[in-house]
Formats: C-alpha cells, structure tokens, sequence
C-alpha cells in the first residue's frame, strides 16, 4: 500500500465529512426556517382561539348580567304585583325593557289577567 493511496482515502473520508457537515448545517438552516415560520403560525393562532375565548367570556358575563338584572325585575314584581294590564305595561316600562320585551311580557301574561275578570 502506497502513501498515495493513504493519503489518497484520507483525503475522500475528509472530504465526504466535510460533505456530510455542510449538509446538516444546511439541513438545520432550513429546518430553523421552517421551525420560525411554524412557531409564528402556532402563534397567530393562540391569539384568534384567545380572541374568540375574550368574546366568549364577555358575552357570558353579559348573559350573567342580564340574568341577575330580570331576577331584580322579577322580584319586584313579586312583590308589588301589577293589578291590571295597564299597570303592568307601566311596571315593566318603569325598568327600562325595551317595547318588544314589554310585548312578551304582556302577551304572556295577558291570560292571567283576563281570568281575573
């Protein structure tokens, strides 16, 4: 075996390292792209489910709200019930509800008061 062939090999397995270096750090430069531009989407993801979790959470804490509010309403009717129709009308206008639940209202119980007649 020659020195030239020794040096020959050694001089193929250094360059085929070389080889297989260049091509991981180039690997891994690509992969660090792709990884950046996935971790951004992953992102601006979190953000929209946290953006829809924000809406979810005050439209809840706005039923919450109305809730407690129509118990208040409820409860004052109760106490003072309304003799006629009109008096109703009135009551339900004294807090505030708007013509259409005023109508529910009304429609609602009108029955009961035409059975007082």
């Amino acid at each position: 075996m020659s020195w030239g062939k020794v040096a020959a090999g050694v001089g193929v397995a250094v360059v085929a390292v070389i080889g297989v270096a260049v091509g991981k750090v180039w690997g891994n430069a690509e992969g660090e792209e792709d990884r950046k531009k996935m971790n951004e989407e992953n992102e601006n993801l979190r953000k929209e489910i946290r953006s829809v979790l924000e809406i979810f959470k005050s439209e809840m804490e706005r039923k919450d709200e109305e809730i407690v509010w129509l118990e208040e309403v409820t409860e004052q009717l109760i106490k003072s019930p309304p003799q006629s129709m009109p008096e109703l009308d009135e009551c339900l206008r004294a807090f505030k509800l708007t013509d259409s639940q005023v109508d529910l209202v009304v429609n609602r119980t009108a029955p009961i008061f035409k059975s007082q007649k």
